[in-house]
């Protein structure tokens, strides 16, 4: 087994106990840290509950005061986070750009590459923020590429990406004009060959795209993955797609997170037999670059033949045939579900009431062994008759 399980010591984590979940929280391996995403739920006495007090600037303090000690039980620290994501329900907006002044609180001037989006909800339904970092240990170094139009990073909690332990973590890159979704897409991918140059990389170096897509964009989606294929040319990422509740900035179709491998050859992972499907979505189930492997996004797809294999609405069915799906790829990559990392499911508003089922299939695939994780409600998968998906990264 590849990865260490981060063990935290239940009196330094007041607000939850920690057996009662199906993730970790947090998993590291040789200086690689994935932390499950945090949000502000604490026990309440009173109550004799779980609850998420207070606004989103209340509940990131506690956020980030758990990150903080898992961080510790990992022998790291704030310092260490190279990459963060924000994911942010609707009535918690109004406040988010608030959190800013927390998040220097606890980095300070240590640069991070960070991603904000807005989901449907979160798992628990009174939390308005839920928090997932990355952390590397060694050192790490700032990439802001030459321009005027980068200058406003200067100012602001994050940089365009980070490079540290050989691997470069993007920012979330969103453009606002022109209006098109097919143009935002071909403007986000400038930027994006922007920062690749000047980490000294290229498209040859990424590993995983995130594309979390707009509601309004959905129709217009197979021409914006059209743009990505032509940046990447023969080459295949591993991509994780998904509609969101929204871009931060409303006039946004479509922001692109990126992850790339400085070290190591580059090997895209193929599954006999799943060709076709693959060929349809322009990526790969899987990319390995050194001990870094990202896989696609898995839902309840035959991949022989496209096609949905189970009922809908059949959230326990769905999500074991995408963890089946997951473990065919590991096979595949050479590596199994012991090495899994961190995962992120999601499911759209209309199984909230059912996902303690995923619990149970977490069990069936990983044992008593689990991964860190995060869980989220979105707006729906990029198949309408799915309700499930997975994405997951092994650190081997």
């Amino acid at each position: 087994m590849a990865r260490n399980h981060i063990q935290v010591k239940p009196e330094k984590f007041p607000w939850l106990d920690l057996n009662r979940y199906t993730f970790s929280m947090g998993v590291e391996h040789k200086g690689v840290a994935y932390i499950s995403g945090q949000t502000g739920s604490a026990y309440d006495a009173e109550s004799r509950s779980v609850l998420c007090k207070g606004d989103i600037v209340e509940q990131t303090k506690i956020a980030w005061e758990k990150i903080g000690v898992i961080l510790q039980a990992a022998g790291m620290a704030y310092t260490d986070i190279v990459r963060t994501v924000d994911y942010v329900v609707p009535r918690g907006f109004p406040l988010y750009s608030k959190t800013g002044d927390v998040r220097r609180q606890f980095l300070g001037k240590s640069p991070v590459a960070s991603t904000g989006v807005l989901v449907h909800s979160l798992l628990r339904p009174d939390a308005l923020i839920e928090i997932q970092a990355i952390a590397v240990k060694g050192g790490k170094e700032v990439v802001i590429p030459a321009g005027p139009e980068y200058e406003r990073f200067k100012d602001l909690t994050y940089a365009p990406a980070v490079k540290a332990g050989g691997k470069l973590f993007f920012s979330g890159v969103v453009e606002l004009e022109p209006t098109t979704a097919e143009n935002q897409a071909k403007a986000c991918y400038t930027r994006i060959d922007k920062t690749l140059q000047a980490a000294g990389a290229s498209y040859t170096n990424v590993v995983h795209i995130v594309d979390y897509v707009a509601p309004m964009t959905v129709e217009h989606y197979e021409a914006m993955a059209a743009v990505r294929q032509a940046h990447f040319g023969d080459s295949r990422p591993s991509v994780n797609a998904a509609v969101f509740h929204g871009i931060l900035n409303p006039r946004g179709h479509l922001e692109v997170d990126v992850i790339a491998s400085l070290t190591g050859k580059r090997e895209e992972i193929l599954v006999p037999g799943w060709e076709q499907s693959y060929q349809k979505l322009r990526s790969v189930p899987a990319v390995r670059m050194g001990n870094l492997v990202y896989f696609s996004s898995q839902a309840s797809i035959d991949h022989t033949t496209g096609k949905t294999v189970v009922a809908n609405y059949d959230l326990g069915a769905q999500a074991r045939q995408a963890y089946q799906n997951l473990r065919q790829v590991c096979s595949a990559a050479g590596v199994s579900m012991d090495d899994i990392a961190y995962t992120l499911e999601l499911v759209p508003p209309t199984v909230m009431g059912d996902v303690r089922v995923l619990g149970q299939v977490r069990r069936e695939y990983f044992g008593a062994s689990f991964p860190a994780a995060t869980g989220l409600i979105i707006h729906q998968n990029m198949r309408t008759n799915t309700i499930f998906s997975v994405a997951a990264v092994a650190l081997a």
